[in-house]
């Protein structure tokens, strides 16, 4: 569920509230507005942007600090307090790096910088603020999916007669769809400002832990964790009706783990590649199996837009023969 501004600027005031930060300073913390005629070392929240992109959330928080200027004797005039701010700067950085479930600010998109508020109070003095942008993101994709008992479906690409096989139910809260953003290029002009920025097309991880059980066969044959064969994977919610995805070509790894609690699991991950040049690496859509139960012969995705059932596909066909 998308978070509203609200919910955004309390999760960053609960980071806060309590910390060496908040503790160090005069003022107050707020998420509703510096006090009024405050001069103090106040922290204020400000959301800047919120917007959802797919399965996305990115939103940029404001994070204030306010600082009193200090009188020079001998300039005699108001100059920016530069080691206090340096103090409050240090203990902002925690900020860069807050987290709640799959709800986090990205260190290396988020900035702080000092500038002055070009006001002056009652008796003439001046103060600057240390602002910090913060970045944040909620991949809602990323949590444990939502659905119940999802279906996993697999196919050996490289197989004489590749063929679909439903794995075993992955062990519980296990099954994690996790988006790693591409890589931000920025293109700066004299000043620091950036004059275009580009990103990078983002990677997809499909990860699910299997469990060892009595008589069960590993799923996916490896050499010490590596898997010489792609495979294309589809996932199918417990409610067939909603949304699912596939990924029609990734490459596959296991790692095997033992706990008293657990028992022996193989823990899957499917990296997602690019299947053809007029596909994505990950496809939303309702997945339908033929049959629909027990072992298909076919998966075919069926994205939800306005095309209706026109743009349905089916998942990693087998190459026509000859051709």
């Amino acid at each position: 569920m998308m978070k509203s501004d609200i919910e955004i600027s309390k999760f960053v005031y609960h980071k806060i509230k309590g910390s060496i930060l908040e503790r160090s300073v005069t003022g107050k913390l707020s998420d509703r507005g510096r006090p009024d005629k405050s001069d103090k070392e106040d922290i204020v929240i400000s959301v800047l942007a919120n917007e959802g992109c797919g399965q996305i959330q990115r939103a940029y928080v404001n994070v204030n600090v306010y600082v009193r200027d200090q009188w020079n004797s001998r300039t005699k005039a108001w100059e920016k307090h530069t080691l206090r701010i340096g103090e409050l700067c240090d203990l902002c950085k925690f900020l860069f790096y807050i987290r709640k479930e799959e709800f986090h600010t990205v260190p290396k998109e988020c900035s702080q910088k000092v500038m002055s508020t070009d006001v002056s109070f009652e008796d003439g003095h001046t103060e600057h603020f240390i602002n910090n942008k913060l970045y944040i993101e909620q991949y809602r994709t990323m949590a444990v999916i939502g659905w119940g008992k999802p279906r996993i479906f697999i196919k050996d690409l490289d197989a004489v007669s590749p063929a679909w096989e439903e794995l075993p139910t992955p062990v519980e809260d296990s099954t994690q769809l996790t988006t790693t953003k591409g890589d931000k290029k920025e293109a700066k002009i004299e000043g620091g400002e950036n004059e275009d920025v580009k990103y990078g097309k983002n990677t997809y991880a499909l990860t699910f832990n299997i469990r060892a059980a009595k008589g069960r066969k590993r799923p996916i044959s490896d050499s010490d964790g590596v898997v010489a064969h792609n495979y294309a994977v589809a996932l199918q919610p417990e409610d067939p009706d909603v949304q699912g995805f596939c990924m029609e070509k990734n490459t596959v790894s296991v790692e095997d783990s033992f706990t008293a609690a657990d028992g022996g699991i193989w823990a899957y991950t499917f990296d997602a590649l690019k299947p053809g040049s007029d596909k994505k690496q990950i496809q939303w859509g309702k997945i339908i199996t033929t049959p629909t139960s027990g072992k298909p012969t076919k998966v075919e995705c069926d994205p939800e837009d306005e095309s209706g059932d026109g743009d349905k596909f089916e998942v990693a066909p087998n190459p026509s023969v000859g051709g």
